[in-house]
């Protein structure tokens, strides 16, 4: 530190450290004891105040110049890391655009998938009722058929009513299992430590089926919850008590 000030200034600065470590001061600095230490302490003042003027005028002439050296030499690094921050912020920038498109483009592939599994759901869901209409229509054949004498026929189209029915709960079950798959945004691993990125998981139900068999199997009520629109329209419209086991239909 003594190679940035002058011989002068480092004298000085030796010397004041002497002096306030010197008997004199520190004897008069503790306690006070008599009236020729309190007249002499006086003198010691104006000995160290006339020293602290060297020194603070030693500091401004010494200091000073160092500092607006320093301030320089801080301009001439300020603008190259303001720089580099800017480039850093729109490259980070645009890695985020791009990781968002990304997502999007997942978000409504995952859309369309959704939209072609729902609409297969429906399709098998329509033809497992167009079904059991027409097995409905068979069966009261058959009873017209019983009641005139024919049994044998109406024997059969209860046979294939009966087939018709097990066809449509085969579509019902194959409908129930149609899920779309997932579709992840496709991001590439960045150099680590290069983007700040954070990646957030989240659940969806691709097969409420299976979902419900393991909620009943292990008791994890928590992961459900009870539909209670759906719940609450049941109870307005039978206004009655409530044929779901642990549910209660009442008025308030």
């Amino acid at each position: 530190m003594t190679d940035l000030l002058t011989e002068e200034a480092a004298k000085l600065l030796n010397d004041v450290r002497l002096l306030v470590k010197s008997e004199d001061i520190l004897s008069v600095s503790v306690q006070i004891n008599s009236e020729a230490e309190y007249n002499g302490s006086g003198i010691l003042i104006k000995t160290l105040k006339d020293k602290k003027k060297e020194v603070v005028s030693s500091k401004k002439e010494n200091v000073t110049p160092l500092f607006e050296k320093y301030k320089e030499a801080l301009g001439e690094y300020t603008p190259v890391e303001d720089a580099l921050e800017g480039v850093i912020g729109s490259i980070e920038l645009a890695g985020r655009n791009y990781r968002r498109e990304a997502e999007e483009k997942a978000r409504l592939a995952q859309l369309k998938l959704d939209e072609e599994a729902r609409k297969a759901r429906e399709k098998l869901i329509e033809a497992a009722e167009t079904s059991e209409a027409k097995a409905a229509v068979m069966r009261e054949e058959a009873e017209k058929l019983r009641s005139e004498g024919k049994a044998d026929e109406a024997d059969k189209l209860d046979r294939r009513a009966d087939a018709l029915c097990k066809k449509a709960e085969v579509k019902v079950e194959r409908a129930q299992t149609i899920v779309a798959p997932m579709v992840a945004a496709v991001v590439p691993k960045n150099v680590r430590g290069a983007f700040n990125t954070r990646v957030y998981w989240k659940a969806r139900v691709s097969d409420q089926k299976e979902l419900l068999m393991h909620i009943i199997s292990t008791g994890q009520y928590n992961l459900v919850l009870a539909n209670m629109p759906a719940l609450n329209g049941m109870a307005a419209a039978t206004k009655g008590p409530s044929s779901i086991p642990g549910v209660q239909f009442y008025t308030e």
